[in-house]
């Protein structure tokens, strides 16, 4: 089956540098300087938030909206942990679901290229729906709170009774001087570094299970097509009359062989969906 649901998905993991490429041995540690450079900054920004819980506890609404973000990313972090601890499990899976063992003819209105190609734009549409709308939420606070600072504030300090916490969107310990102008701004685009760095764990998350369930889903619905037609498929192809297709198959021991092998096909390809479907399924 040509049509590959994951091929969206890896253009976005090497874009953002969250995968790993074990294609060499120079890739793989670049990879994994990469993401655990990348992963300790975003643990970073989530101890900043954790150190603002503990200065927030006496103000209960200050609180659980701190308490919620810090939820949110750690969920993150999490995502990418398990995405890491899978890895393996996730590459064999995807390169057997890439495979063409699996491959039937088309027949009457079956065809099995057109389904997994369906199911290869919906995945594409989705990752990039999800990298984009999760990354969206880092840039529009920040270029909301930047063109307000502009806006309000002109000198390298703050005016009057205003503060960096007037303008910064989101609640963390600022580790800046948070009462100039520039000390601000560079809070400012460290929040949306890490907010980056956190949106495409979750997106990558959501993105490479959800194409997975999609493809699986897809090639059951395939196998269960395929399962029940298999022996018309094979006699359209045959060139058998009319008469002989109402005829015993072991008149035809030719026939009523390449019936087997395609049955043994069937099974060991409904066999293969279900041990990963299980696998997944238990972690």
């Amino acid at each position: 089956m040509s049509a590959d649901c994951f091929k969206a998905v890896d253009f976005f993991f090497k874009l953002f540098g969250i995968w790993m490429d074990n294609s060499s041995r120079y890739k793989m540690a670049a990879y994994i300087v990469w993401d655990s450079f990348v992963f300790f900054l975003g643990c970073g920004f989530a101890t900043l938030e954790a150190m603002m819980i503990r200065t927030s506890i006496k103000d209960l609404r200050l609180f659980f909206k701190v308490f919620g973000m810090f939820a949110g990313h750690q969920l993150a972090l999490m995502k990418f942990v398990v995405m890491v601890r899978n890895f393996g499990k996730l590459s064999n899976l995807k390169t057997k679901l890439r495979s063409r063992c699996f491959r039937y003819d088309p027949f009457d209105l079956f065809d099995p290229e057109k389904m997994m190609s369906e199911s290869a734009r919906f995945c594409a549409r989705f990752a990039t729906f999800m990298f984009t709308a999760y990354g969206m939420v880092g840039v529009t606070a920040h270029v909301s709170a930047l063109w307000r600072l502009d806006t309000e504030q002109h000198g390298k300090y703050f005016e009057g009774n205003s503060s960096c916490d007037d303008f910064i969107p989101y609640v963390f310990v600022n580790p800046f001087d948070d009462g100039s102008i520039r000390g601000c701004k560079n809070a400012l685009l460290m929040m949306d570094i890490c907010f980056y760095i956190l949106s495409t764990y979750m997106a990558g998350y959501d993105a490479i299970f959800c194409c997975l369930i999609v493809c699986l889903d897809t090639q059951l619905q395939i196998l269960s097509i395929a399962t029940k037609n298999v022996r018309e498929r094979l006699l359209t192809g045959s060139g058998l009359s009319e008469e002989y297709r109402m005829s015993h198959d072991n008149v035809s021991p030719d026939f009523e062989k390449r019936l087997y092998m395609e049955i043994r096909k069937c099974n060991r390809h409904l066999s293969f969906l279900l041990r990963y479907i299980f696998i997944f399924d238990a972690n």
